[in-house]
């Protein structure tokens, strides 16, 4: 074998060894997992091409030990980090996601996901960051993570278009929420202020409150799961019903046969009222029923985008 194959070899096990570092991060295995894969290939081998000593050798030659696949996840980490920031630095336009939680430890974090538009039109969305707050989350630690994130990243703050936030008022606040004081930093341009949709879906959710209907499911769902026998049986009578897509969640499956059904009596009656009203008098759409289905279907396809 002279250099110039011996180099190549080392070449293609190297990359090889890349893939497999790159697909046990992708499914979250332990790093140990890599000498699991190794050992299936040259099970593989032996029944496909048991005579084939080339693919025995270079199989041989891949490097999956938990030390050398930390290090290859390591340098794809660097290498994607470095693809997303070149893209936002030379990107059309770019918007921003916010969202501030909680850690197991009770330290307060901020997300920070970013969409941009390349060039090419292409749209790509990633997390750019997750930033761990001081003891306090107001309008200002908030904005001096969103900043140390922007400096750190070398994001074009010039070319920023919409800020999308969970409506909290240490993000929407006017004067010392997060909002108001981008609006007021002349470094930002004027941007269009986004309240997330699912949140907004929530809290639409909390004001229509129909307990009656969400009482007689409850105690649906708990008669079913009383015993085991229930269970099954109602597993039987799921899987013979003619449904386009059957939930595996219970208490969904009881809402989507009632709603298939038309076993909303309830909401029915109040919204064929002559004047259907709810909470402080507001009216209630007449198609409210189909409104809300498709809300739920959009949504479902954001979160799968």
């Amino acid at each position: 074998m002279n250099i110039s194959s011996s180099s190549k070899e080392s070449n293609i096990t190297t990359e090889a060894s890349s893939f497999i570092a790159w697909n046990i991060a992708k499914s979250k295995h332990p790093y140990t997992d890599g000498e699991f894969v190794k050992q299936n290939l040259f099970d593989m081998i032996s029944v496909l091409d048991s005579n084939n000593s080339k693919i025995q050798r270079l199989i041989s030659n891949i490097s999956v030990s938990r030390h050398t696949t930390e290090r290859r996840i390591s340098e794809i980490s660097v290498e994607v980090k470095q693809h997303l920031l070149n893209g936002l630095k030379n990107c059309e336009t770019f918007s921003l996601a916010l969202d501030e939680s909680t850690g197991i430890q009770d330290k307060p974090q901020k997300s920070v996901f970013v969409r941009y538009v390349t060039s090419d039109v292409l749209v790509k969305e990633e997390l750019l960051d997750l930033v761990e707050l001081k003891d306090t989350t107001r309008g200002i630690d908030l904005k001096e993570a969103l900043d140390t994130v922007l400096v750190k990243a070398n994001a074009p703050k010039n070319k920023l278009v919409s800020v999308a936030t969970d409506g909290a008022t240490a993000m929407v606040g006017k004067h010392i929420g997060l909002m108001g004081l981008l609006n007021s930093d002349p470094m930002y341009p004027e941007f269009i202020p986004v309240h997330c949709v699912i949140h907004r879906e929530y809290l639409a959710a909390k004001h229509f409150n129909f307990p009656i209907v969400f009482k007689s499911v409850l105690e649906i769902v708990n008669y079913i799961r009383s015993n085991a026998k229930n269970h099954r049986q109602f597993k039987n009578f799921i899987s013979e019903l003619d449904l386009a897509d059957k939930p595996s969640d219970l208490f969904f499956t009881v809402l989507k046969i009632l709603k298939t059904f038309n076993h909303f009596p309830q909401i029915k009656e109040i919204i064929h009222n002559p004047n259907p009203t709810i909470h402080d008098g507001c009216p209630i759409p007449e198609n409210i029923l189909e409104e809300l289905s498709q809300l739920e279907i959009e949504l479902l396809d954001l979160q799968k985008d």
